[in-house]
């Protein structure tokens, strides 16, 4: 969304943003820009390298208004992945230059929610296994006491 760019720059940003641990390949990426451009989300342009008269044509893919609207539509997008929406969030924190402020707002909230709700869930848990190990300490020590007295 910075300006137009080709395919190896593009793979070049996005492996650099998910990290060491995964890559995204060549083979993976032509044929998802190849669906953009087909779904009318980007626009692709033939040049030569350089400027210069060559064989070799270089592709650069610039985003389109649909592609934009459909941009703001994912980033706005809070229900859908639920499992996944931390992953989503961090991918969605490194574009929020391109939302409004009110809109990184209400995404943060929304992320604050579900952290909240996660940390009451893994609290809950906590407490039930806390409780499940005292029940089972008391039965034991009331079955040792008993087993002293014989």
């Amino acid at each position: 969304m910075n300006g137009p760019a080709h395919g190896y720059l593009m793979a070049k940003i996005i492996n650099d943003m998910i990290g060491p641990h995964a890559r995204l390949s060549y083979g993976r990426l032509y044929p998802l820009l190849a669906k953009l451009e087909q779904n009318g989300l980007i626009a692709a342009e033939s040049t030569a390298p350089g400027g210069q008269q060559s064989d070799r044509q270089l592709r650069v893919y610039k985003i389109t208004g649909a592609g934009r609207t459909r941009f703001h539509i994912l980033m706005n997008d809070t229900s859908s992945s639920p499992g996944e929406y931390q992953k989503l969030f961090a991918y969605k924190v490194a574009a929020f230059g391109f939302i409004t402020p009110v809109e990184r707002l209400r995404l943060i909230e929304c992320a604050k929610l579900r952290w909240h709700f996660y940390l009451c869930v893994v609290e809950q848990f906590i407490n039930a296994l806390v409780a499940a190990f005292l029940a089972f300490s008391a039965s034991f020590l009331a079955a040792e006491g008993s087993s002293a007295d014989k």
